[in-house]
């Protein structure tokens, strides 16, 4: 599937934020979203039940979902909330098992470059909603541009 340019809207997300040590990812990112989604369900907040991962650079991340609606009371308070910024972002949407997202980052970045459309930080992957058939997984890569 072949990049394309999107323009996205501003998103509020609720999760945690962290540090991939030794640029472990995915040990990072599963932590911060599994003490995510305990809170959201343990105080039953309502939400659109996607993951947002989003990289920072210097191996910052940040694991979280979009909330519909407000607090009552007190219930998720501890959660960060994280504006991603609105605009233009490279687009690359992968289907399959995650363990292919190292080879649909090589090729995005390679069609990126051959376009000379530069990138930089935010980047974004989107998870679709989960079923254990890892060949329909959608995985939506969105990189600033």
């Amino acid at each position: 599937m072949p990049v394309d340019i999107i323009h996205c809207e501003k998103r509020i997300l609720h999760g945690f934020s962290g540090h991939a040590a030794d640029k472990d990812y995915g040990k990072a990112g599963f932590a911060l979203g599994d003490r995510m989604w305990k809170i959201v369900k343990s105080n039953k907040l309502a939400n659109d039940g996607i993951n947002y991962w989003v990289y920072d650079g210097d191996d910052k991340m940040f694991v979280g979902t979009v909330l519909t609606s407000t607090f009552q009371g007190n219930e998720g308070q501890e959660l960060e909330v994280r504006e991603v910024p609105g605009g233009q972002f490279a687009r690359w949407i992968h289907i399959g098992s995650y363990h292919g997202l190292k080879s649909a980052y090589a090729e995005m970045k390679r069609e990126m470059q051959t376009r000379n459309i530069l990138y930089h930080f935010p980047m974004i992957e989107v998870y679709g909603h989960w079923t254990p058939n890892e060949m329909e997984l959608r995985t939506e890569i969105l990189s600033s541009i």
